[in-house]
């Protein structure tokens, strides 16, 4: 890629990841005890994906393997 070129990071492998409740709330360990009323639950968890390996690629490149990815799902 040459320089000065305007770049994106393109995500070529990527997993699921369910992550689980946290019960702490971080902040609330700060002395911001006002600010946080909710101390019990903080964050429910879920589902997601996480990127495992991603490379840097030019726009052009970028929009033409994100049409290739679409096209195959």
């Amino acid at each position: 890629m040459p320089a000065n070129t305007p770049s994106q990071l393109f995500p070529i492998e990527i997993r699921s990841k369910v992550y689980p409740p946290r019960f702490i709330n971080p902040k609330h360990d700060r002395g911001k005890k006002e600010r946080y009323s909710d101390k019990t639950h903080f964050d429910e968890g879920g589902q997601g994906f996480e990127t495992v390996r991603e490379i840097r690629v030019c726009s052009a490149c970028f929009e033409k393997l994100s049409w290739e990815r679409e096209k195959c799902i």
